[in-house]
């Protein structure tokens, strides 16, 4: 009774202990599936129609990303002999022994087993099943193993090999067919394993934590470059990426790219070329080769010259684009963790720790090092530093005449790093499926007497002036990502200030980094007349540009922006005169204001400096405009330019309306914090209507507001003492309509008769 117990026992911590998994594949022309543990390190090679037979083990110790641990039995099932082939997770005291059926143990074997592979015979089993136990300190693992012999002799274990091999080395430990059919792997619930799958010359990366039984089933894409190397390729949400780093030697039409070993002639090329790590080809066999940016230009505009408007990639396949690149980070979640999901999990090709790699993606990331564009750094001789620590990879986004776009990942860190740097530098590349998208947008500007163009980027606040009959070139890219965490060790890490940018990079182009989906403000200038636009760019375009005189008494010049279907302009007033010359008083005196019933105007705190900025306050009586009082206001005078006048309530309203009432002030504010207090909620300016919080005056002379309120005139009485006017706030984001006293004093911005 005891003996059946135990062995119950036995079978039920079996049965708990080792659930199975059955998992198939399949696939058009499915010849062979690689299962990698992407936490153990076992590898098995399940043929197509085999099965994938995971043993589901719970209760034991969690192992380091560089060892295996298991039990191998071999032959099973047995005649005379097998062998057991053992990888304890940790070394000391273990006990081996041999059950049958009856729970009675045949042999046994107590001793001091090493953490390293060894090997023991087992002899003397006669005919039937039986169960093979391991038990160490803190561990226990179980096999089944099935005698056909005809033994009559004495059960007994022997030790016959102590292998003390790097377990790296040998992780093909359990690579074995259990049973024909099958290939049996040990697994715990939540690892994570990475197939292979193999159809002719192609093959397919997936990744897959098993729950349950289920069939896999692949496709297959070709992926071969101009040297006839055929890559695995792996799908990551919407993209289909290489999932090695390439190594060709030729374009993809089977033009050769020539190798430059010597480091002068390295530095001195302004079209592709390659190199081996070290000048050693077989570096190239693990991490892929090293290209200059000229190898992977795309871009229309400068891939003739380049590279003579080859592909470097395989047919159907190209050099991502900056904004590509984004695309993988996005969908990994961002790029402080994007890092880690793309790394090779261990510390055979990284060096250690190789922070937070899961390669969970299978995109399998190696740390190729690089090759420095300007000769030998840190001490190499060669210019090649850093392989086994940090993998860089192109884009195919140009950044500026001299630098361009590339992402880089570090052995000690878990972030996808988005940097830009020198073209002539060598990086290995990471292909991906389609055709290019344009890493650059180009951007034209026309109109009449058109002289220049202020591009200012409402996101992140960098400004270029270009030229007329100049063009805007975009980089599709965001900013340096994470400049302050980077371990360059050596490499020159360009770090983006606001103006680094407002340079002319090549006769005739000027370049802006940009990311998909920022504004642009445009300010075009013909003559003394200044026209604005914004603009989200999403391909190469011309914008056209008309201009309209905005001239006040003084003659200073406004830029205009066309909203709707209003003209309005594009700052606050800040004449002295009416439009006909007359001056209009300055009152500084507070008293003197609160007593004032026909037009003036003041600087707020009478410092004529804030008008320069934030344009001057008036009284309403400065700008009323209304036929039966105007007359005693201001003398029937308009404060607005010739042709424009100040709006009226309704025009105020449409144009709240057109932009929407509950976000019109975020779209109407100029962004940023160098004007506004903080936190300007979610200012935009996407009109380009730049609204400044230029305050007040109150009726009683006193000032306040600057800084965090835009208060403006409307030319629409509520009665006689009160008139509508509109403010907007740092803190809210809709414009308020409100009454207030026709002796405060206000911003004035003028509409365009039609």
């Amino acid at each position: 009774m005891k003996k059946l117990l135990f062995l119950l026992a036995v079978f039920s911590s079996l049965y708990t202990n080792a659930q199975t998994y059955s998992i198939s594949f399949s696939g058009t022309g499915l010849s062979t599936i690689k299962v990698q543990n992407l936490t153990t390190g076992v590898i098995v090679d399940v043929p197509a129609g085999d099965v994938l037979l995971l043993s589901v083990i719970t209760g034991i110790p969690e192992v380091n990303n560089v060892t295996s641990s298991g039990l191998k039995v071999y032959p099973n099932p047995m005649m005379d002999k097998s062998i057991l082939e053992l990888l304890p997770p940790l070394a000391g005291d273990a006990i081996i022994y041999v059950c049958d059926m009856t729970g009675t143990v045949l042999t046994q074997y107590k001793g001091y087993i090493e953490n390293c592979i060894q090997e023991f015979s087992l002899s003397g089993i006669k005919n039937g099943l039986h169960i093979i136990t391991v038990q160490g300190n803190g561990y226990q693992f179980s096999e089944k193993l099935l005698s056909s012999g005809k033994s009559t002799g004495t059960a007994n274990i022997t030790r016959i090999s102590n292998n003390n091999q790097a377990v790296a080395e040998k992780k093909s430990i359990l690579n074995f067919k259990g049973v024909q059919g099958n290939v049996n792997m040990n697994y715990a619930v939540g690892q994570r394993l990475k197939y292979t799958a193999v159809s002719g010359n192609n093959s397919t990366v997936m990744t897959d934590i098993p729950t349950a039984d289920k069939t896999v089933t692949f496709t297959f894409t070709e992926c071969k470059d101009g040297d006839n190397n055929n890559y695995p390729v792996v799908q990551i949400g919407t993209q289909l990426w290489m999932e090695e780093n390439l190594k060709t030697t030729k374009y993809n039409d089977g033009t050769t790219i020539p190798n430059i070993t010597d480091n002068t002639a390295w530095e001195a090329l302004t079209t592709g070329a390659y190199s081996d790590y070290d000048n050693t080809p077989a570096n190239s066999t693990t991490y892929g080769r090293l290209y200059n940016w000229f190898a992977v230009d795309n871009n229309a505009a400068t891939r003739v010259a380049s590279n003579g408007g080859k592909n470097v990639c395989p047919v159907s396949w190209h050099v991502p684009g900056d904004a590509e690149w984004t695309i993988l980070s996005d969908f990994l979640e961002g790029e402080t963790i994007a890092g880690g999901k793309l790394k090779e999990t261990g510390t055979t090709h990284w060096a250690s720790p190789n922070t937070s790699a899961t390669n969970e993606t299978g995109f399998t990331a190696l740390p190729g090092g690089y090759r420095d564009g300007n000769g030998p750094i840190d001490g190499h001789n060669d210019g090649y530093s850093h392989i086994q620590e940090n993998g860089n990879w192109w884009s195919s986004a140009e950044y500026s005449s001299i630098n361009a776009r590339y992402v880089d990942m570090y052995h000690d860190y878990n972030d996808l790093f988005r940097v830009n740097y020198d073209k002539k530098f060598g990086y290995s590349v990471r292909c991906v499926s389609g055709p290019a998208k344009p890493s650059t947008y180009s951007i034209s500007f026309s109109g009449t007497g058109l002289s220049t163009v202020q591009v200012q980027n409402l996101t992140t606040g960098v400004i270029v002036d270009v030229p007329a009959g100049d063009v805007l070139l975009l980089t599709a890219a965001k900013g340096i990502s994470k400049v302050n965490n980077m371990k360059s060790a050596g490499l020159k890490v360009a770090v983006e200030k606001k103006s680094i940018l407002d340079f002319k990079g090549v006769q005739s182009t000027v370049y802006m980094a940009y990311s998909n989906g920022e504004r642009l403000k445009y300010t075009a200038v013909s003559g003394n007349n200044s026209t604005v636009m914004t603009d989200i760019p999403t391909a190469d375009e011309t914008v056209t540009f008309t201009f309209t005189e905005c001239k006040d008494g003084d003659n200073n010049h406004y830029p205009v922006v066309q909203i709707g279907t209003q003209l309005w302009m594009a700052e606050n007033l800040k004449t002295t005169t009416y439009n006909e010359g007359t001056a209009i008083p300055n009152i500084t005196v507070d008293a003197t204001w609160e007593a004032t019933i026909t037009g003036a105007f003041c600087d707020y705190d009478n410092t004529a400096a804030n008008s320069t900025t934030f344009g001057r306050l008036y009284n309403w009586y400065a700008v009323d405009n209304n036929a039966a009082t105007m007359v005693a206001s201001n003398a029937g005078k308009n404060v607005c330019p010739v042709s424009w006048h100040v709006p009226s309530d309704a025009e105020w309203t449409t144009l709240t309306t057109f932009l929407g009432e509950t976000f019109a002030g975020d779209k109407l504010k100029e962004p940023g914090k160098t004007h506004w207090l903080s936190p300007n909620t979610d200012a935009t300016n996407e009109t380009g209507f730049t609204t400044l919080p230029g305050g007040f005056r109150d009726s009683n002379g006193s000032y306040g507001g600057i800084y965090a309120s835009g208060l403006l005139w409307s030319s629409t009485e509520v009665n006689p003492e009160n008139i509508w006017g509109r403010w907007l706030s740092y803190n809210f984001t809709f414009v308020g309509s409100h009454t207030v006293g026709k002796q405060t004093g206000y911003s004035v911005r003028c509409i365009r008769d039609f």
